[in-house]
């Protein structure tokens, strides 16, 4: 602990569920001014760097480019795309950060995220969402979906040149995707004078939405304060003194 934080004691987080998907975090008391610092950097982080699995590219056999029409499915092939867009997936440690699953559909059904048979340790995480209808019995679709983890946006230039430089097939239905999983983050921060003292310290208050009820906002803040410590560090230099205890 740091000699400042003596001044004030440890600053306490207190965590607390709120209706719609929403968690509270309240820090008490920050020393004058760090509330802004802090709010407004993990506010950043979360927005810009949370990290998720999203789908980048389709293989549909038959299927060259995404102006194609398939016969017997009510969508057309961008629909499609823009439909496999909205989905969002959680990856377990230890596997790896790009996935191709291989899928088979037949018969008539109006088919929705859930029909995806994902292996162990990907999990869907909004398995409602409508992807197309077959309307014809003899269709037979099938599609190679590539799922990734990610940070912030990719682009389609990203993602042709990463590929490119991969010599990846040139058939794949590129997607371009975020990987955020919080609908808003909010932040406030308010002044506290202690009563015997006078001295005034920031209560911080921190409101994270999630989109999805599977995702803890708890990891979320926890992955942007190991961020946030890790990028700080790199202004400890050696021999620099520290009022540490």
């Amino acid at each position: 602990m740091l000699d400042i934080q003596k001044l004030i004691w440890a600053p306490k987080i207190i965590v607390s569920e709120w209706e719609n998907r929403t968690t509270r975090f309240e820090v008490k008391y920050l020393p004058r001014w760090f509330g802004h610092t802090l709010g407004n950097a993990l506010r950043r982080i979360i927005l810009g760097y949370s990290l998720g699995a999203a789908v980048t590219g389709l293989k549909i056999k038959g299927v060259s480019h995404e102006y194609h029409v398939v016969d017997g499915v009510l969508e057309n092939v961008i629909t499609i795309m823009l439909n496999f867009k909205t989905l969002r997936f959680k990856f377990d440690d230890g596997i790896d950060t790009i996935q191709w699953i291989s899928q088979r559909f037949s018969g008539v059904w109006v088919y929705t995220a859930k029909d995806i048979k994902l292996p162990a340790g990907i999990e869907l995480l909004n398995p409602d969402v409508r992807l197309f209808e077959i309307t014809d019995p003899s269709v037979e679709l099938n599609m190679d979906i590539r799922i990734e983890k990610g940070y912030g946006y990719y682009s389609i230039d990203f993602l042709r040149s990463r590929d490119k430089k991969e010599d990846s097939d040139v058939n794949i239905l590129l997607i371009d995707n975020e990987f955020k999983l919080v609908d808003s983050i909010r932040y406030n921060v308010e002044e506290v004078i202690e009563a015997f003292t006078g001295s005034t310290k920031d209560l911080l208050v921190l409101d994270v939405k999630a989109w999805y009820t599977d995702v803890s906002s708890k990891e979320i803040v926890m992955f942007a304060g190991e961020i946030l410590a890790s990028y700080a560090k790199l202004f400890v230099f050696d021999n620099v003194y520290i009022d540490r205890s």
